[in-house]
């Protein structure tokens, strides 16, 4: 058997003994593809509430990792202990509310519950390195086809109006693709790997981005956000040596050409949505609109958003909810003033669009704190795993972690702005990520040169660097 067909073979043969790792793949790509609707699959119940694909593969992982005992392996990381003081006190403010509202109690509680998921993949991870290499292999053909399904279902979703395009928005899933500002996010996403220089694109690849991002940026203010966040964060990471293929660096200068020209005529395509025209003038009105007025197209969910955020800081920060919060269970939108759906909608607005101040609202100031020390973590244990191998100049490694951080920085910049982390479609895909970082910044500090021997599938052909590493991994310690 030629070696380049390790992992292949590899992945295949462990296929049955990992199988959490192979339904997840699945999951997270009905998430990326189907969003919201995709959330609804499973079996409903009363009140909104059911029995979904997400808890049903939670449910198989758990049972997996208690079998198996690789849960154990999560508690030898740094994210570890802060996890572990971030879930209880949330299950404090989760628990006792569960005889007055019933399973809506537990509905609001997977912001924090599917953090279990990060528990799982970690665990399986550390466990199964070879499942570094499947995930990642399925994650490189999902980032060079991804863009090209953005392209098609963009205009859908927006002719469907299935997407948080203000706060009046229906958040109804029971037809459309997902929302466009997630579909920004998992484009960015695979901005990060090819940028990290683990996959290998064509110019039309970025002609697609291009698109997207004028289209999606110019009616989600956002996902723009979301976006050059994340970018920012992989110009800052990017060492000298990790580079673009030479296709990529021509199409560049091209894109930001014509972008430019359209500027400076105002070209306008004729379309709007929302009081918002998809036009490059319309990407700088969002971009100033969320730090000072821009209009009332933009101005009025911001004013909306701010009023509603700013009574929440009100009675936690200052006010009786500093330690407690409001707990799990009841609807922030009705008890705070700020519900703009009917009462008999059958998906109620029930959280601010900020997944940052849900967790202040509900879990007071001590639940906040533990969220933000949580995720200050992880980004800590990330840096520096990275930091050592751009040091020691293991390329492959950095760009891989330098596209985890940015993944990440995009999910947390639009959970900002958005009810994101709250429901399955992005809750999932976020502790996911969050649980895959984790994992492999411990693999960094135990086999520092893991992911250079990792042979990838869609990884730029022939590299020089990569020319010469052994395609085979060694046994690790447990």
């Amino acid at each position: 058997m030629r070696d380049d067909h390790w992992l292949h073979f590899a992945s295949r043969r462990r296929r049955n003994r990992a199988p959490f790792l192979w339904l997840l793949s699945l999951l997270l790509l009905i998430y990326a593809t189907l969003g919201r609707s995709g959330a609804y699959i499973g079996i409903p119940l009363a009140g909104g509430n059911g029995i979904f694909i997400g808890e049903l593969v939670l449910s198989f992982g758990l049972a997996a990792s208690l079998l198996e005992g690789s849960w154990q392996r999560f508690f030898t990381l740094p994210v570890a202990l802060p996890w572990f003081f971030f879930v209880t006190w949330n299950a404090a403010r989760t628990l006792p509310y569960i005889s007055e509202y019933g399973l809506t109690t537990l509905r609001d509680g997977v912001a924090w519950g599917y953090s279990l998921f990060a528990v799982i993949v970690s665990s399986q991870l550390l466990a199964r390195p070879p499942g570094f290499g499947m995930l990642l292999n399925k994650y490189a053909r999902f980032a060079r086809l991804y863009p090209f399904f953005v392209l098609i279902m963009t205009p859908v979703a927006i002719d469907l109006d299935v997407q948080y395009s203000g706060p009046r928005a229906s958040a109804n899933p029971s037809i459309g693709p997902t929302g466009v500002s997630a579909m920004l996010v998992h484009v960015t996403g695979a901005m990060g790997v090819v940028v990290g220089g683990l996959v290998s694109v064509r110019a039309a690849w970025w002609w697609m981005l291009t698109i997207e991002f004028l289209v999606i940026s110019c009616i989600q203010r956002g996902a723009l956000m979301s976006f050059l966040a994340a970018a920012a964060v992989l110009r800052l990471l990017n060492p000298g040596d990790m580079r673009l293929s030479v296709r990529s660096i021509r199409v560049i200068p091209v894109i930001g050409a014509v972008l430019a020209v359209m500027l400076m005529f105002d070209f306008n395509f004729g379309v709007y949505h929302g009081g918002r025209a998809i036009a490059p003038r319309q990407l700088l009105v969002n971009f100033m609109g969320s730090f000072e007025g821009a209009g009332e197209s933009v101005d009025g969910t911001r004013e909306w958003r701010e009023a509603w955020w700013s009574k929440i800081i009100d009675y936690t920060v200052y006010g009786p909810y500093f330690w407690t919060g409001k707990g799990y269970g009841i609807n922030l939108a009705d008890d705070d003033g700020f519900q703009v759906l009917d009462k008999d909608d059958p998906a109620p607005l029930r959280s601010p669009h900020n997944s940052h101040l849900t967790f202040l609202a509900r879990s007071g100031v001590p639940g906040f704190s533990l969220w933000l020390a949580l995720q200050l973590t992880w980004v800590i244990s990330v840096l520096r795993a990275l930091f050592l191998a751009r040091r020691t100049g293991r390329h492959r490694t950095t760009g891989l972690l330098a596209f985890l951080l940015a993944y990440w920085t995009a999910f947390m910049t639009l959970a900002a702005t958005d009810v994101l982390i709250e429901g399955p479609a992005g809750g999932i895909w976020f502790w996911t990520i969050f649980g895959v970082g984790a994992a492999a910044a411990r693999m960094v500090r135990r086999d520092a040169d893991f992911f250079e021997r990792i042979e990838l599938r869609a990884a730029l052909a022939a590299s020089g660097r990569s020319r010469g590493l052994r395609r085979t991994v060694p046994a690790t310690r447990s």
